[in-house]
């Protein structure tokens, strides 16, 4: 090969006298002797005709060689004939670049194969690249390792730290004995950024206090989404540092979602947008302007009664909610109060219904009153969620 060869003789037959040495010589001029370069295969000869091969290293590549079988015996060594051999040039291995994949802004994934082996063993496979042609493990390297166990062998490295929007080559490289050899020259160009896509849809369930907000992600960019949300203020474009909803950013790609806020003005202008951040970098969509409903009472009527021996009912009726949440609904009654209220009469109440549906007749029975031939003041009221009472006209009837 190379650097070495395996070369052989026989010791034919016996002489005068034993044997005390036989092997090879070589060198690059013909009929070389043992004053140049030997190898021995031993001493005495137990039988003939005896073989043997010996191994010579150190050679030079593509040089021819001539050797000789030799043989001593009482201090005189005789030669066989004449061969020679020629070694051979040093082979690299096989080296070819294939393609690229999972480009994307910031890094992509190289492939190369080393196609067969060489003269030497591989120490280092893998690939390089740049922003030049023909780049070299001089200028940007990721190894994919050392020694192949088979050929042909294909590998991928994953390459980071890339610029967006730029022109990369690349070529597969194999090192063996010092030496390094590349594929042919490739190239791949990184991604732009992709922001996320997202609209702001209009509010519904708009009411004096409340509003159901509402966004649409249509793409999840580049780096994905870490939040989503509504923010919402009385100027245009409001942003996150005035009021937010918000939710994680894990969703699936198209997303509809909403938040009912409240906490909001009657009869107030507000501008609303969807947002999202990705890669800390927040992104909105489009203004919308709503206004939040006229404040207006609940409706609330005081209606008839009726009279036996021992009670008294009373009539009456919630004719709307207004812009309010209603939790209680009754009558207050009184003999020395021409304006019954909570604070100074008597109550009969129960709690309104969650699910309420106007208009509503109601109607309570009175404890046994005491008092005959007396005049009571009685009116209709209703309680808000957040502790306003509401009344409806004073009404009287005799016991």
């Amino acid at each position: 090969n190379v650097n070495s060869a395996r070369l052989s003789g026989t010791v034919l037959s016996a002489g005068t006298y034993p044997v005390s040495g036989h092997g090879i010589v070589w060198g690059t001029a013909a009929n070389p002797t043992i004053a140049q370069n030997k190898v021995s295969a031993g001493g005495s000869v137990a039988g003939y005709p005896q073989s043997y091969s010996v191994d010579i290293h150190g050679l030079n590549k593509t040089t021819t060689y001539h050797f000789r079988a030799f043989v001593t015996s009482n201090g005189v060594t005789s030669y066989g004939a004449n061969q020679s051999f020629t070694t051979t040039d040093v082979v690299q291995p096989g080296i070819r670049t294939d393609g690229s994949a999972n480009v994307g802004v910031n890094s992509a994934r190289l492939s190369g194969t080393v196609t067969g082996a060489g003269s030497y063993p591989v120490s280092e496979h893998g690939i390089v690249w740049g922003t030049a042609a023909n780049p070299t493990i001089a200028q940007n390297k990721v190894s994919a390792g050392g020694s192949v166990a088979g050929y042909p062998q294909s590998y991928s490295v994953d390459i980071h730290g890339l610029n967006k929007t730029t022109t990369y080559h690349f070529r597969a490289f194999v090192t063996s004995n010092g030496v390094t050899s590349y594929g042919a020259n490739n190239t791949f160009t990184t991604q732009d950024e992709r922001p996320p896509k997202l609209s702001t849809e209009g509010p519904d369930n708009v009411s004096s206090f409340s509003a159901r907000l509402r966004g649409t992600v249509h793409d999840g960019g580049t780096h994905g989404l870490s939040e989503i949300g509504v923010c919402w203020g009385t100027a245009p474009n409001p942003t996150t540092g005035n009021n937010k909803a918000s939710k994680g950013g894990g969703v699936s790609i198209p997303h509809n979602y909403s938040f009912d806020v409240s906490g909001l003005q009657p009869a107030t202008a507000y501008h609303v947008r969807a947002y999202a951040i990705s890669n800390g970098i927040i992104y909105y969509g489009g203004d919308i302007a709503f206004k939040t409903h006229v404040l207006s009472d609940p409706g609330v009527e005081t209606g008839r009664y009726s009279s036996t021996a021992a009670s008294t009912t009373l009539y009456g009726k919630i004719t709307g909610t207004g812009s309010y949440t209603l939790v209680e609904h009754g009558f207050v009654w009184a003999s020395n109060q021409r304006i019954p209220t909570l604070s100074n009469a008597g109550k009969l109440s129960q709690t309104t219904p969650g699910n309420l549906k106007v208009p509503l007749d109601y109607s309570l029975g009175t404890p046994a009153l005491r008092k005959t031939n007396t005049v009571y003041y009685y009116r209709a009221f209703v309680t808000t969620s957040d502790g306003k009472t509401f009344y409806g006209a004073t009404m009287t009837f005799v016991y």
